[in-house]
C-alpha cells in the first residue's frame, strides 16, 4: 500500500489528466438527451474500503477512448459504490477503463499548508474495453472484479449477473427506459498492463 497526504479538495490530482467525473442517475431520473446508460457493478476481492459505517463504499475508475494514450490520460471518470449495481450516463462509442483506484483515509499530518488526511491507496491498472453501441438507450457491462495482493491488481474479470442488475433497475424507475430498451455488451479485459 502506498501511504499518500493530501487535502480532500485534490483527491483527483491521483488521476492525473482528469476529465470530469460523470454523475450517477439517481432513482426516478431520465437518461440525457445523447447519453446511453452504462449499467454494470464493482467489486473488490479481498474487500478493500471503507473503514467505517458512515463512510461511503467506492472506486474510482478513469476511463479514455484509446488505447495508445497514457493511462494518466482521462477523458472521464466514474465513483461506482462497491458491490452495487451502478448507473452512469455516458456518451456513445468505445471507452477503456485504464485505473481502479480506492483510497482510504489513515490519519492526517500537519505541514506548511495546515494539517493534510492521509490516505492508504490501492491503485489497479487494468485496460477493460467497453462498448457503449450508438442506438442503445442502455447497456449492460457486467460485473468486473479486481483482485488484488494490497498492492496492486493481480487479475480482473468480468461476469454476467445481467439478472441480477435488471431487478436493480427495476426500483430505480427511470423515466423513458423499459427492460427492451437495454444492449448485453460485457467489458472485455483486454490485457495485464503496468504502465
Amino acid at each position: 500500500m502506498k501511504k499518500i497526504a493530501l487535502c480532500l479538495a485534490v483527491l483527483v490530482s491521483l488521476l492525473p489528466g482528469c476529465g470530469s467525473f460523470v454523475q450517477p442517475l439517481l432513482k426516478g431520473d431520465a437518461v440525457p438527451e445523447g447519453k446511453v446508460l452504462m449499467i454494470g457493478k464493482v467489486i473488490v476481492s479481498p474487500h478493500y474500503g471503507k473503514v467505517s459505517k458512515d463512510e461511503r463504499d467506492f472506486i474510482m475508475m478513469s476511463m479514455n477512448d484509446d488505447l495508445n494514450r497514457s493511462v494518466n490520460s482521462i477523458d472521464d471518470a466514474i465513483d461506482p459504490d462497491l458491490g452495487k449495481v451502478f448507473y452512469f450516463p455516458v456518451s456513445v462509442g468505445t471507452k477503456y477503463f485504464r485505473v481502479g483506484q480506492i483510497m482510504i483515509p489513515n490519519g492526517s499530518r500537519i505541514g506548511a499548508g495546515g494539517s493534510r488526511t492521509t490516505y492508504d491507496v490501492l491503485r489497479m491498472l487494468r485496460n477493460i474495453k467497453v462498448t457503449i453501441p450508438a442506438k442503445a438507450h442502455a447497456v449492460y457491462i457486467g460485473t468486473i472484479t479486481y483482485k488484488h495482493n494490497g498492492e496492486k491488481a493481480t487479475e480482473v474479470t468480468v461476469r454476467d449477473e445481467q439478472e441480477e442488475a435488471m431487478q436493480a433497475l427495476a426500483k430505480m424507475h427511470f423515466r423513458s427506459l423499459a427492460p427492451k430498451d437495454i444492449v448485453k455488451k460485457l467489458a472485455i479485459v483486454l490485457n495485464e498492463q503496468e504502465n
